[in-house]
């Protein structure tokens, strides 16, 4: 499971409004960030642009995703009605991930969102809410590593 970093939705509308909105920002980040795509073609009929919201469904409120690929770096975005979770990934350096994780984060906010999880007196620093979620980022991949030298030593139920 990767490690997610949410921005939470400032002034809270609508869904319908909500996802033209996000439907917005998303055409801006795909021009301002050409690694950002959607794995949907544009005549798939599962584009982000084509996307409509079935009440119906259990999961009405997330809306669609996008994709970076970056060198050997993945980003995942998740739009939902309030919140946008950039899903990080453990592989690559965390410090050279988070300055492309901080571009992503500038233009984020700037479009009606700040990042979730830092005490709201600091919600208007980035660099503060960037920096807490880099040592927690740390820690999750620390975890991650130790798992996977752990699950790759213990030896064989058939040894």
């Amino acid at each position: 499971m990767p490690y997610d970093l949410p921005f939470e939705r400032i002034i809270k509308v609508d869904n319908e409004s909500a996802l033209d909105l996000n439907k917005a920002l998303a055409s801006e980040l795909i021009v301002a960030f050409p690694e950002i795509h959607d794995l949907n073609t544009v005549d798939s009929g599962a584009h982000f642009t084509q996307f409509e919201i079935d009440s119906e469904d259990e999961f009405s409120e997330l809306h669609f995703r996008l994709w970076a690929e970056l060198d050997e770096m993945n980003f995942g975005f998740s739009f939902w009605k309030d919140t946008i979770w950039l899903e990080l990934g453990a592989a690559g350096n965390p410090t050279i991930r988070f300055t492309q994780v901080h571009k992503y984060a500038e233009f984020i906010v700037r479009h009606g969102f700040a990042i979730s999880g830092v005490s709201s007196s600091e919600k208007p620093n980035l660099n503060k809410g960037i920096e807490e979620h880099l040592k927690e980022y740390k820690d999750w991949v620390g975890f991650v590593d130790y798992v996977v030298k752990a699950l790759n030593d213990k030896p064989s139920v058939t040894e």
